[in-house]
């Protein structure tokens, strides 16, 4: 995928354009924790844990999310 080619602007605009259309909240939670993990990616750490609260006020039991904030706040 584009991401892992290191494609993160390009990833980025997709998973904004994804939400946009995206009405359910679960999956809602599951495209924010992916722009959360572009921008932890790109050392965008502020925004990352931005969007990973953003999950947990849709979702709060994805353990994942949890586990990122807490690598965030590790570095």
């Amino acid at each position: 995928d584009a991401q892992a080619r290191g494609r993160h602007a390009e990833t980025l605009q997709n998973c904004c354009d994804a939400l946009q259309a995206e009405e359910d909240p679960c999956d809602q939670s599951h495209t924010l924790y992916n722009i959360g993990l572009i921008y932890g990616n790109t050392g965008k750490h502020a925004q990352a844990l931005e969007f990973c609260y953003q999950v947990l006020a849709l979702k709060s039991n994805l353990p994942q999310t949890l586990n990122n904030i807490a690598a965030i706040h590790k570095q």
